[in-house]
């Protein structure tokens, strides 16, 4: 019995993968040069290939980003239903709206905050003075 239901289950998804694979895939990944950083600390050497990434007025840098971004969008082109849905059902199970408990230190109290429409995943820090706490149109 539970040999069939692994063995079910393994063929739905070798054909889901199939499903998924009949796109074309796109090009190879762009690659990035290699130029060769050697950065000396406490008398020992590094070697940072990619340091000149960090360079971000460098037009090349520019170039290799943007086609790393077109890359990346050509391969994940054929997931975008499912992204929204995804993205769509984890809105529908998380508050919008959401204050933490504020806790004090010294005069003030602080508090993470998340604000409808906002990036759930990027709370805004908030200090509010202790006698702020009485009027409550303080936290909303």
């Amino acid at each position: 019995m539970i040999r069939r239901t692994l063995l079910s289950g393994f063929l739905l998804a070798a054909v889901l993968t199939l499903m998924a694979a009949d796109t074309i895939p796109p090009a190879a990944p762009p690659i990035a040069k290699k130029v060769p950083k050697i950065t000396e600390i406490n008398g020992r050497k590094m070697v940072d290939n990619y340091f000149w990434l960090r360079d971000k007025p460098n037009p090349e840098v520019r170039a290799y980003l943007e086609a790393e971004n077109a890359y990346t969008d050509a391969l994940m082109k054929p997931t975008e239903s499912f992204q929204k849905k995804l993205y769509d059902e984890l809105l529908s199970r998380v508050k919008e709206t959401d204050v933490e408990v504020p806790y004090k230190e010294g005069d003030y109290f602080y508090y993470n905050a998340i604000r409808s429409g906002q990036t759930v995943w990027n709370p805004l820090p908030g200090k509010r003075a202790a006698w702020m706490l009485r009027r409550r149109s303080c936290w909303t």
